[in-house]
């Protein structure tokens, strides 16, 4: 009798116990809400919302723009697509592009914008705030 190859389902076993399910859902622009408040224009569509931290997908269509505000809580924005600016206070914009994040403790002012558009992993939520090492890259491996 032939050994299952490692990893594999034996046999004599159902493979209906060994399934995983799986939740596959959308999070397009068509699912998400129009945002206007701070005089912003995106959508925004949910990914995961608890009590402690909320994950969503940000898009911003050419010349989109969340508006000036002060951020209610630890946030990351983390374009994924396209690029824009981001400023603070000042009016001085700060270029970001895919593969570059932003991340803003409770009360910041800030906005962001994009000329050409722009697609973010957004993430808020006061988990965020503990140790100020643990935002961003991790330390080089020793």
């Amino acid at each position: 009798m032939d050994r299952p190859r490692r990893g594999s389902i034996p046999p004599s076993r159902s493979t209906a116990r060994y399934r995983c399910a799986v939740r596959i859902f959308e999070f397009g622009a068509e699912q998400g809400r129009r945002v206007t408040h701070h005089a912003s224009d995106f959508t925004i569509s949910r990914l995961a919302h608890t009590g402690g931290i909320h994950v969503g997908c940000m898009r911003l269509g050419p010349g989109g723009v969340v508006g000036h505000h002060q951020a209610a809580n630890h946030q990351i924005l983390a374009v994924v697509e396209g690029s824009g600016w981001t400023r603070g206070e000042r009016a001085e914009r700060t270029p970001i592009a895919a593969g570059q994040a932003v991340y803003w403790q409770p009360g910041e002012w800030h906005e962001t914008g994009t000329d050409a558009g722009l697609a973010a992993i957004v993430v808020e939520g006061d988990v965020l705030g503990g140790e100020s090492e643990a935002i961003g890259p991790a330390p080089p491996a020793r």
